[in-house]
């Protein structure tokens, strides 16, 4: 897997594009799970919209085609826009997570923290790509 480098900058666009790339595999797995976390609680998982991703996605937009930023300023943008998805996932694994010990559905955690364990590599492969894309733009 990926998650050693996770940690440590890749250094280049096509480092962070493979790893989103491989964070989009990540999410149709996470999606498997999810419906084997409610096959394991007796319930069946169903798709739903999610206006708070919605949001979030038409904030990029908005700034993208508003502002018509720099090309270093997109990618700086899309990289934090990119962060605040993945810890609105994070909250939501990790509230289910909560709700699911409580309830005693020890099955459930330990599928929903498999997710949870991708969601936070993720964050932190983000940030510490930001602080790259970053220092690029001081030295611009």
């Amino acid at each position: 897997m990926f998650w050693g480098r996770a940690t440590r900058p890749a250094g280049t666009r096509r480092d962070v594009k493979a790893r989103i790339e491989q964070h989009v595999q990540e999410t149709e797995q996470q999606i498997e799970r999810l419906q084997a976390a409610f096959a394991a609680i007796g319930e069946k998982a169903k798709a739903e919209k999610c206006e708070a991703a919605i949001g979030l996605r038409e904030e990029h937009d908005s700034f993208k085609s508003e502002e018509k930023p720099s090309k270093p300023i997109l990618e700086a943008f899309d990289l934090g826009s990119g962060l605040r998805v993945e810890h609105y996932e994070i909250a939501a694994y990790r509230s289910a997570i909560a709700v699911a010990s409580v309830l005693g559905e020890q099955q459930c955690v330990e599928i929903l923290r498999q997710s949870l364990a991708e969601e936070e590599a993720m964050a932190t492969f983000l940030e510490t790509n930001a602080a790259t894309v970053l220092q690029r733009l001081q030295a611009v």
